[in-house]
């Protein structure tokens, strides 16, 4: 196993248990833990966010760009409804 897999496993297994117990402790009334849900899911989602970037470096690997490209694959693929077309998708998230 290469040292990147091996960290990117590390570090992606330790911001899904944060993101995790973070929304469990935010959504749960009877822990009554909110606010300090809503800081480890987005601790957990920071870390998953940095582990991506050390991964991207290490495998010397381009950070993938936003492009309409993308946002039209998005819409396609996500957002349309039965039977909808992508500009009435587009026109419908736009409102």
């Amino acid at each position: 196993m290469k040292k990147s897999s091996f960290l990117a496993l590390v570090f992606g297994t330790v911001s899904g248990v944060l993101f995790s117990l973070g929304m469990c402790m935010a959504l749960l009334p009877e822990w009554n833990t909110f606010t300090e849900g809503i800081i480890f899911g987005y601790a957990g989602l920071i870390v998953g966010l940095i582990t991506f970037l050390i991964w991207c470096k290490m495998e010397k690997k381009k950070l993938p760009k936003c492009s309409g490209k993308n946002e039209d694959t998005f819409v396609d693929a996500h957002l349309t409804k039965e039977g909808e077309t992508v500009e009435e998708a587009k026109a419908r998230i736009k409102k």
